[in-house]
C-alpha cells in the first residue's frame, strides 16, 4: 500500500466509493490495476489471504 500511496496520493481514497460520480473512473481503473497487481506480485498464500480478506470486507 505504502507503494500505491506514493504514486497515487490521496486519490487512492476514491477506490472506497466507486460509485461516487465525482471519481475519475480512469484513475480508478488504473488504481485498480495497480493494486491487483502487486496483491499478484506477493507469494501465492499472502496473495490469496490478502484477497480474501477484501471480499470478505466488500461482502
Amino acid at each position: 500500500m505504502a507503494t500505491l500511496y506514493k504514486k497515487w496520493g490521496y486519490k487512492l481514497q476514491q477506490l472506497n466509493m466507486p460509485a461516487d460520480t465525482a471519481v475519475d473512473h480512469s484513475s480508478m481503473c488504473a488504481m485498480s490495476i495497480n493494486l491487483y497487481s502487486a496483491i499478484l506480485a506477493l507469494p501465492d498464500k499472502q496473495a490469496a489471504n490478502l484477497l480474501r480478506k477484501m471480499v470478505a470486507l466488500s461482502g
